[in-house]
């Protein structure tokens, strides 16, 4: 398995990466609930819903997939709600808004684009980047989207509008990973070996951390926002205490 993620309140984990099938795993039992066949290729993205009743995948297929997870209390294997087929690349990161009510999928196809959980129509689609998306996430309050790609560049957009705000520039590196920090007043971006940290409302350059030699390929504060831990393919997982 190349990509793992649990539900909010940690009691689901949802697994995929090798098949075109997206796994669901009971954490306090360790008991396998079932699997989700909709894509025709692997899957490369997971994400929850905020309230834990829908999942999100994304696959080498182009597409989009909406799953329910949850009825109430109850985890089911449930129904595909809807699928999203506009993106014309691999869809490489797929992140839900605070609210649940937005969908956002960053793709190959140099995209970004914002879904209606409800409805499945397309919103808007961000066009800036010049290279494939790797991935996107919104801040912690929902207004702001980063997106980061091969072209070097972290964008920053307003999530209603959908207008690029800043262009957070990666020095020419494939940016691989992108995260803010529970505050949101920090975004840091992985890449080939460097981590680097820029102030949001500013887009300064405040510090690069150096210790992974390998592309950078997963990013997480913690709560407190004073530890970062980094994962990379040089095979280490990096912890880092932050002074910002």
């Amino acid at each position: 398995m190349r990509i793992v993620t649990f539900s909010q309140d940690s009691k689901i984990i949802a697994s995929g990466g090798n098949s075109p099938k997206t796994q669901l795993w009971d954490t306090h039992h360790g008991r396998f609930l079932g699997s989700y066949p909709g894509h025709k290729e692997c899957v490369s993205t997971l994400d929850f819903s905020p309230d834990g009743c829908l999942l999100a995948s994304g696959g080498a297929d182009n597409s989009i997939c909406l799953w329910e997870v949850r009825k109430g209390e109850l985890y089911i294997i449930g129904d595909e709600i809807n699928t999203l087929t506009e993106h014309t690349d691999v869809v490489s990161s797929v992140t839900f808004s605070p609210d649940g009510n937005i969908l956002a999928s960053g793709s190959h196809d140099s995209t970004v684009r914002l879904w209606d959980v409800k409805t499945g129509n397309l919103m808007k689609t961000l066009n800036g980047h010049a290279g494939s998306v790797n991935d996107v996430v919104y801040s912690p309050d929902g207004s702001i989207i980063a997106s980061g790609s091969s072209d070097g560049k972290i964008r920053i957009w307003d999530s209603q509008a959908g207008e690029q705000l800043k262009i957070l520039n990666g020095q020419s590196q494939n940016i691989t990973s992108v995260a803010f920090s529970p505050n949101g007043s920090i975004i840091i971006g992985g890449i080939n070996g460097p981590i680097y940290f820029w102030d949001v409302q500013t887009g300064k350059l405040l510090e690069t951390y150096n210790g992974h030699t390998d592309v950078v390929d997963s990013l997480a504060f913690s709560t407190d926002s004073k530890t970062l831990v980094s994962g990379s393919y040089d095979g280490t997982v990096l912890l880092w205490e932050i002074f910002l």
